[in-house]
């Protein structure tokens, strides 16, 4: 059952058979087919690794927390409502009553230029956050794929091996039906029995393996190599090794810019510390003394604080705010550099492969001239079997390479996901 689900499978890497030039116009169209297909794919089929759910979760609520603090504001407003009663001269024949209501409102409004500042660094941390959400999805969406292009891998060696087999019994018959008629090719025999048994135990290590991997994948229902059926092929071919110069981000720059300025913000902090603070507070209050006069209030005052000596914390809050902010000026100025060597080592790695990809089609193209000349041969009654069967062993070990410098390729596109994806 496993082996007819393996033939089955859609490769996801597959090269096609028409050429087409690619240049630097189009690269963007060949990378994007690949990541829209295959994310399309995790999507559908909501596929995930242990992990990313909490991961996602935990920067989820702290963006919620960011977002209730932002809301919060330190403004005031207090009602009072009292009522008493009270008897007068308890122990005398004629006690007297006196009943009070009070109701009141107050409203206290706090100017502090360190208010303002902190609010600001709140927005300026819920922004940071929202981007980095964008990216922790990003890396995440490549750990699936990666994982996913590790099974397609393994399942192209199973098939490989398979298509192994039928040679290996050719070639054993074939000295088997030699030795028969007295022909000496004992070494033969034996290497090629030695051959079947190699693949035999490939196959069924192959088969674990792919088995132990899919089990890693989460998703609500568990995942078989017949779900895996349906995935969109990636193909293209070229005539020429082409040169991508196009369309590479750096989405941790902003991060990082951010972190500027949130260092910014919490150095105008630490400098607003030594500024005065006001406060305004308005209130309104009405007191009936039922049997007596009734009394209306207005207030409205306002009130200035300011440092004048903190032992040097104020100072020592401001050095440490500069010094955090040049680290991040710092950080900033090193991560360009960084991404710099980034993007150049990636063009060229990406160049070498597809120049590997390039030389593995020319040499799959001449093993099959020569399969159709020893074809040709064989035909005309000439002996060629040996020559004839190892040239076809070598298709498959062809194919196999070339599969796997796609495969290479596709994985080596989803390392870099986050800097190929707007």
């Amino acid at each position: 059952m496993l082996i007819s689900a393996l033939v089955l499978l859609t490769n996801l890497i597959t090269p096609n058979s028409s050429s087409a030039v690619i240049n630097s116009d189009n690269c963007l169209n060949l990378r994007s087919k690949f990541f829209s297909s295959i994310r399309d794919y995790i999507s559908e089929k909501n596929i995930k690794l242990e992990g990313h759910e909490i991961e996602l979760e935990r920067i989820t609520s702290e963006i919620a927390t960011l977002q209730d603090q932002i809301e919060t504001n330190s403004i005031e407003i207090n009602a009072k409502a009292a009522y008493n009663s009270s008897v007068n001269n308890f122990g005398d024949t004629e006690p007297s009553q006196t009943k009070n209501s009070d109701i009141g409102l107050s409203l206290s409004v706090p100017l502090s230029v360190e208010e303002r500042w902190s609010k600001s660094k709140l927005r300026k941390s819920l922004q940071r956050s929202l981007e980095y959400k964008n990216l922790v999805i990003t890396r995440q969406q490549g750990d699936a794929m990666s994982h996913l292009l590790q099974i397609f891998n393994l399942k192209n060696l199973y098939l490989n091996a398979l298509r192994k087999l039928p040679i290996i019994f050719e070639q054993i018959e074939y000295y088997e039906l030699r030795q028969k008629i007295g022909a000496s090719n004992v070494r033969e025999l034996s290497r090629a029995e030695m051959s079947k048994l190699k693949i035999e135990n490939e196959i069924i290590n192959l088969q674990a393996r792919i088995d132990v991997e899919l089990s890693k994948l989460m998703s609500p229902e568990t995942l078989s190599l017949n779900d895996l059926t349906h995935i969109p092929k990636f193909q293209y071919q070229f005539t020429e090794v082409p040169q991508f110069d196009c369309s590479f981000y750096d989405p941790e720059l902003e991060l990082k810019q951010l972190d500027v300025q949130i260092k910014e913000i919490e150095r105008d902090i630490a400098r607003a510390r030594e500024l005065p603070t006001a406060n305004m507070a308005f209130g309104i209050s009405s007191r009936d003394s039922h049997s007596g006069p009734h009394a209306n209030n207005y207030s409205i005052g306002l009130s200035v604080s300011g440092p004048l000596y903190s032992g040097g914390n104020n100072k020592a809050h401001m050095e440490n705010a500069e010094r955090k902010l040049h680290l991040a000026f710092m950080e900033l100025s090193a991560h360009k550099e960084k991404f710099k060597k980034k993007r150049a080592n990636f063009l060229s790695l990406e160049k070498s492969l597809l120049r590997s990809i390039e030389q593995a089609r020319q040499q799959s193209e001449a093993n099959e001239l020569e399969i159709d000349e020893l074809t040709a041969r064989k035909n005309a009654g000439f002996s060629v079997f040996e020559d004839l069967s190892e040239r076809k062993l070598q298709r498959v070990e062809l194919d196999g390479i070339s599969f796997d410098l796609h495969n290479r390729l596709a994985s080596f596109w989803v390392t870099y996901l986050e800097n190929l994806s707007e």
